[in-house]
């Protein structure tokens, strides 16, 4: 379902997005970019929510890949640092 819906933004909203863009403008580039970080960030949301959802199937079979989606919950807050401190921001620590 996830797959459906950003090949439904990228067919159906990017080009409705950048109607009234200047010529020039790499407006239709930079959605297309973000729709790829949005999608991982979702896969790895989607990943690490599995464990939850079937939390009975996991305990069963899968002890010790449950370590899989806390990694991977680790590197999508490392991403997410990574990405607002690119854009220009920082942390007043």
């Amino acid at each position: 379902m996830w797959i459906i819906l950003l090949l439904v933004f990228c067919l159906i909203g990017i080009p409705v997005l950048s109607i009234g863009s200047p010529g020039g403008d790499q407006i239709t580039f930079m959605l297309l970019a973000r729709t790829a970080d949005v999608a991982v960030a979702g896969f790895i949301i989607i990943s690490s929510l599995s464990p939850i959802v079937y939390w009975n199937w996991y305990k069963k079979y899968m002890f010790i890949p449950l370590l899989i989606p806390l990694l991977v919950v680790i590197l999508l807050v490392w991403w997410m640092i990574h990405i607002y401190i690119s854009n220009g921001y920082y942390f007043a620590w």
